[in-house]
């Protein structure tokens, strides 16, 4: 009966959209430099980057599988980003005669991933660490 009632729904609306019950969702995790006690913390925010609704959870999982490689392949690029930013300020202080101490503490790359949520879920993953150490 479903099935009729859909075709004939269509029938009159023939670009009627369905429900999309999946979504994939890109997630950045942003770490940062908490303060110095007991040698030094850190924490890490999640945040929601941009999510896409799929039709299926087959559909969802999909696209979430060619996601990832690019959110692994982000992250790798996100990794020499952080690296090479980390030896331009050395090559400064080097320049000026100038103990490495002088430079703050590093955050670190960020890392990406994905995640298939329900699309009423969508951005579950996301937060923000704590700036107090505990």
């Amino acid at each position: 009966m479903q099935k009729y009632i859909s075709a004939a729904f269509h029938a009159i609306a023939p670009n009627a959209s369905t429900p999309a019950p999946y979504a994939v969702t890109l997630y950045v995790s942003v770490p940062y430099y908490g303060g110095p006690e007991e040698g030094g913390w850190y924490g890490r925010d999640v945040q929601l980057v941009a999510w896409n609704e799929y039709p299926s959870q087959m559909a969802a999982l999909h696209a979430a599988q060619q996601m990832a490689e690019k959110a692994r392949e982000m992250s790798e690029a996100a990794t020499r980003a952080h690296g090479e930013q980390c030896n331009r300020e050395m090559e400064w202080c080097d320049a000026r005669g100038l103990d490495y101490d002088y430079l703050p503490e590093p955050d670190g790359p960020e890392t990406y991933f994905t995640k298939v949520e329900p699309v009423e879920e969508v951005g579950r993953e996301a937060s923000k660490g704590s700036r107090q150490y505990e």
